[in-house]
């Protein structure tokens, strides 16, 4: 009886160890593959352009509130403003100082949801690509150097529920 269960325990570390070596493992560096697709770079380009368009105009929006600042500045130093026109004035800076504001805000959004318009239809190209090959080439896993993450594994892989369930979550 001791003989069989070293047997089978033999037989079973055999098979755990031929499993966990017959998985294939592959890397690649994205952070040098993407900028050899031609289309990064036209889609870096175009979002630097459109980056840059909404600079100008934040610069403009800018140097009209400090040229109406320095106005209104001028003016209550040589004191040839009235208290209604200052305080006119005044509600209007601050107006200006929130549009803005909202323009910086928005110009963010506007820049990410560009990156993201510009850029995904490549990623997507490229993990489908890599998908492919990792099936093709029987790949168990692909690891992305530069971000230190897995950009292929199989689906029955994901342990997420049974951390989960062991947390009591």
């Amino acid at each position: 009886m001791k003989n069989i269960s070293k047997l089978l325990f033999l037989a079973f570390c055999f098979l755990a160890i031929t499993h966990v070596s017959a998985q294939k493992l592959g890397h690649l560096n994205s952070a040098e593959l993407l900028p050899q697709i031609p289309e990064w770079g036209q889609a870096e380009s175009s979002l630097e352009t459109y980056s840059q368009q909404l600079q100008n105009q934040y610069k403009t929006q800018l140097q009209d509130y400090q040229t109406k600042l320095q106005k209104l500045q001028e003016d209550m130093q040589k004191g040839i403003i009235t208290k209604v026109d200052e305080q006119t004035r005044t509600q209007e800076l601050l107006a200006l100082e929130q549009e803005i504001g909202q323009f910086e805000v928005n110009a963010q959004q506007q820049v990410a949801q560009k990156r993201e318009e510009l850029f995904n239809p490549i990623i997507e190209r490229v993990q489908n690509a890599i998908d492919a090959i990792a099936v093709e080439q029987g790949f168990s896993y692909i690891f992305d150097l530069s971000i230190g993450g897995v950009v292929y594994s199989p689906e029955g892989d994901d342990v997420t529920g049974l951390v989960k369930t062991k947390l009591g979550l």
